[in-house]
């Protein structure tokens, strides 16, 4: 079966836990054990992950008393497609599984003649014990979130294919003089899982690839042993359904890669955005910040009976403070984010005095009174950025407030970014969650987005 090292997963030292727990007495509890072993291995697991693992183990096990499997196959196909799974999820009870999988998926793969299966899953029952040690003293972080993971190089690429090639033609030859089943195959899976074991430790994605090629071969080598009779109808399911799980995460891998460039991308971004800001002078911010006002003033009157969502400024960013004023002379309802102490909220902005206004956790002034007004009320929004985009991209400070808000505004509303030229950039990774805006107001031009496009 696909053995997956401990070197998967992240290691997060901070988070170890005792070898042995014990109780709030200091007294060791075989059940409290049993619940951190069990239990707790599957929370946060999402609908379709659990709905997976149930399915694989009750599918195996229904299929293969159906058509009258023996004990040890239907043993062997369980634990090892719950081992497979856990060990995805980087879940420390895998190991317990995999120690009941591995001898008996040996004895079984001997008695098909498929020794070079069987030397491979003696190696795999070994690295049982250092490996449940290693998670049990240091606890990996979920896959989905935690693990780095890479690409080879197309150098690196041809490296392990040539590799692969040369070793398993020796082996080939090994199994085949001493009378091995399939020795071909055979040798091919095991060569196979050992450098798919390899570039697992070196998390590359490439991985997968090898796991699926393991996976399609073993069912080609099962599926020969059960119709020659020696074979076990539940061990061809469990390498089926090895294989369906690894395209699942040969795909999931894929997408985790594209959203981490992403991020990686933002990140890049949002240091040389900043960057650009903290080099202007008060006096240039303050000439900008005046510019901008002055256009927002004149491209949305008129602004009386009209509700428009604004920001107070930070330190680097544009000042809306003249706009804000001239708004709440011409009778507009002027509202800003103000923290409730779990979530920023839309309240009304009475005053830019100082009894009017309060400093709020990120030392950012915000509307003292909770006069809350809903998002799908607000007309106009003028929403601050790092970057934008003429499509109506934007590139906030990674917190997801403004999404969150705008996610809730009405079609009609208008969504306005204000930016220096600058920040004026050609693409921004997109992610589901982003919100793009209708038009970007900068000192040098108002640029519409597609779905505003004749502003």
């Amino acid at each position: 079966m696909p053995y997956r090292p401990a070197g998967e997963s992240i290691i997060c030292p901070d988070e170890s836990p005792a070898l042995f727990p014990e109780t709030a007495n200091g007294k060791f509890d075989i059940l409290f054990l049993m619940k951190k072993l069990f239990l707790e291995q599957f929370k946060g697991w999402r609908i379709q992950e659990t709905v997976w693992f149930a399915f694989s183990l009750s599918a195996i096990v229904a299929l293969s008393l159906w058509w009258g499997d023996g004990a040890l196959g239907i043993s062997a196909a369980a634990t090892g497609m719950a081992y497979t799974i856990l060990a995805g999820k980087g879940k420390t009870v895998c190991f317990l599984f995999g120690m009941i999988n591995t001898p008996i998926y040996a004895c079984m793969a001997f008695n098909a003649g498929y020794y070079g299966d069987f030397a491979l899953n003696a190696y795999y029952f070994l690295m049982m014990f250092p490996g449940l040690y290693i998670w049990l003293k240091n606890p990996s972080s979920d896959p989905e979130e935690g693990i780095r993971r890479t690409r080879l190089s197309r150098k690196s690429r041809l490296a392990v294919s040539a590799l692969i090639v040369a070793f398993i033609l020796p082996v080939w030859f090994i199994l085949d003089r001493i009378g091995g089943s399939n020795p071909l195959c055979d040798a091919a899976t095991n060569v196979l899982s050992i450098a798919a074991m390899m570039l697992t430790i070196r998390r590359a994605i490439e991985e997968w690839v090898l796991w699926i090629a393991v996976n399609a071969i073993e069912i080609i080598m099962w599926y020969k042993a059960w119709t020659n009779g020696c074979g076990s109808v539940s061990i061809l399911l469990m390498w089926t359904l090895f294989l369906a799980n690894g395209v699942y995460l040969l795909c999931l891998w894929m997408r985790i890669e594209r959203k981490n460039a992403a991020k990686a991308a933002k990140t890049a971004l949002r240091k040389r955005m900043s960057s650009l800001r903290k080099a202007l002078t008060p006096d240039e911010r303050e000439t900008v910040s005046k510019h901008i006002c002055e256009k927002l003033i004149s491209e949305n009157r008129p602004l009386s009976g009209r509700t428009l969502a604004v920001y107070f400024a930070s330190a680097y960013e544009i000042d809306l403070k003249d706009f804000i004023s001239a708004a709440l002379g011409q009778g507009a309802t002027v509202v800003s984010p103000r923290w409730n102490g779990n979530t920023y909220e839309l309240a009304k902005v009475e005053g830019l005095t100082a009894d009017k206004l309060r400093l709020g956790p990120m030392k950012i002034p915000e509307p003292v009174r909770e006069n809350i007004v809903r998002p799908q009320d607000v007309d106009i929004w003028i929403v601050p950025g790092l970057a934008f985009t003429a499509d109506g991209k934007r590139l906030g400070y990674g917190g997801g407030w403004y999404d969150r808000l705008l996610s809730k505004a009405k079609p009609k509303s208008d969504k306005i970014g204000v930016s220096h030229g600058f920040q004026l950039v050609y693409d921004i990774p997109a992610e589901k969650h982003d919100i793009r805006l209708d038009r970007i107001v900068s000192v040098h031009a108002v640029a519409a987005s597609p779905s505003n496009p004749t502003l």
